[in-house]
């Protein structure tokens, strides 16, 4: 009986500490808290209770992780704090525990009501504007029309200077390479070239390269084939 209850015990601390941020620091000191968020000129954190504090000139950079659900782990795709498969009511919580202004106003309209018309034709979409590698970039989530689950999600870097937006794109494409490995498909049309990495069973990734706009698209193949279903269930 003692040694099932420790098992317990040592299973429910790894799960907590699995849940964890962490901030790092520019001296190289990396400090796990159970949540982070910026306030102000400061990064802050959690720990058992207590609150920690940092001036942001200080901080090179938070890392976010998040418990996901054991059935779609490696089966989709996952960026930042986000995963297919999560519902609005996950990304709304993500979004709070994170610091993520969401600048489309779907959350505060009933997404539970299968009957939404909208919802059910198009499915909802959730914007919000972010920097990534050093560009603003607009960040939008499409979920499933019925079920209310993501299944892809867009990153879009535009108005890119022809010189900007070569460099920028060589230095992304180096990115994926190095996570992804080579691509499984690359296809060049008038205005634009398209590489895409299969990376795992319903997973996949797709660069556009155009003149001024760069897009990076994550997309689960099962749940996209559910918000086709949902939609043709749908339609009058």
């Amino acid at each position: 009986m003692y040694k099932k209850y420790l098992i317990i015990l040592i299973l429910l601390l790894i799960a907590f500490s699995a849940a964890a941020d962490t901030i790092v620091l520019k001296n190289g000191k990396r400090v796990e808290v159970d949540m982070a968020w910026e306030e102000n000129d400061r990064v802050k954190g959690s720990l058992s209770g207590a609150n920690l504090s940092y001036p942001k000139s200080e901080v090179e950079r938070i890392e976010r992780s998040v418990v996901e659900d054991p059935s779609i782990q490696h089966e989709g795709f996952k960026f930042d704090v986000w995963y297919s498969g999560m519902t609005l009511d996950d990304v709304q919580r993500a979004a709070e525990k994170n610091n993520i202004t969401l600048v489309r106003d779907e959350l505060n309209r009933d997404h539970k009501d299968p009957n939404d018309s909208a919802n059910s034709k198009t499915g909802r979409k959730i914007l919000y504007k972010e920097q990534l590698l050093g560009k603003l970039a607009t960040i939008e989530l499409l979920f499933t029309p019925v079920t209310q689950k993501l299944y892809t999600l867009s990153i879009h870097w535009t108005d890119l200077q022809d010189h900007v937006s070569a460099e920028f794109s060589n230095k992304l494409m180096s990115n994926l390479f190095d996570r992804y490995g080579k691509p499984a498909k690359e296809e060049t049309k008038i205005f634009n070239t398209i590489i895409s990495w299969h990376i795992n069973k319903n997973g996949n990734v797709a660069l556009r390269l155009g003149k001024e706009v760069v897009e990076l698209k994550y997309l689960d193949k099962a749940i996209e084939k559910v918000a086709k279903e949902e939609r043709e269930a749908t339609r009058p």
